[in-house]
């Protein structure tokens, strides 16, 4: 399940019925009143925004034993609270089995099962896309990786505890961090059964290949 947000419109709230199409696949938990933007994007033309001052978020409903989360956050201002969330209903009720949560400082904590691990290595670097990915199960444990440059292959910072999930997760909610006054942008949210998503960039192209002529050919024969 993949989204971009890209099939939205400048301004418009996001909903359940308007967050498929051109985005991917549609969304199925909407929590407050986020809505599509222009402002800061990682993957033009539109982003997630959440509203400065006011609760609000964007999930999936995916029922797995182990699953995998990307996104893209553009943060303006570091405050403790909650940016991913798992829970083990749908809509975001039920337990809370875990997550991601922001510190004053900058730094990540990775949760999981009742068990909190300093995200070490690096705090999150505000004002630009940053990508976090995390690994969450129920029989092995959890892991996340910061990107402080959004589509690297080196992680910033990481972590990881040998401590599962407390219950089968369903519901997988990107959030606005609690205590904040300004807005904040995702963007290219994606959960997977498979493996490990990665950056949401297209691979280099690769070189066209050109067949060898005749003379060529005898040439290397």
């Amino acid at each position: 399940m993949r989204n971009s947000f890209n099939g939205g419109t400048n301004g418009v709230a996001i909903s359940e019925g308007n967050s498929g199409g051109l985005s991917g696949d549609a969304l199925q938990h909407i929590a407050g009143t986020p809505t599509y933007s222009i402002t800061q994007t990682h993957s033009a033309p539109l982003a997630c925004a959440t509203v400065a001052s006011n609760f609000s978020g964007v999930g999936y409903e995916l029922s797995a034993s182990t699953f995998w989360v990307r996104f893209y956050a553009y943060l303006t201002q570091n405050v403790a609270g909650a940016l991913l969330r798992l829970w083990d209903s749908s809509n975001g009720g039920g337990s809370y089995l875990g997550g991601l949560d922001t510190k004053a400082n900058g730094q990540l904590d990775l949760r999981c099962g009742g068990v909190t691990v300093d995200v070490t290595g690096a705090a999150i670097a505000l004002n630009q896309w940053i990508r976090l990915e995390g690994k969450f199960s129920t029989t092995t444990g959890a892991q996340v990786e910061l990107y402080n440059s959004a589509d690297s292959g080196t992680p910033s910072a990481t972590a990881s505890t040998a401590t599962n999930l407390g219950g089968s997760c369903l519901t997988q909610e990107i959030v606005r961090p609690s205590g904040v006054t300004q807005v904040q942008y995702f963007d290219d949210f994606a959960v997977s059964t498979d493996g490990p998503l990665g950056p949401a960039v297209d691979p280099a192209p690769r070189p066209p290949l050109i067949a060898a002529t005749a003379v060529q050919r005898a040439s290397r024969w």
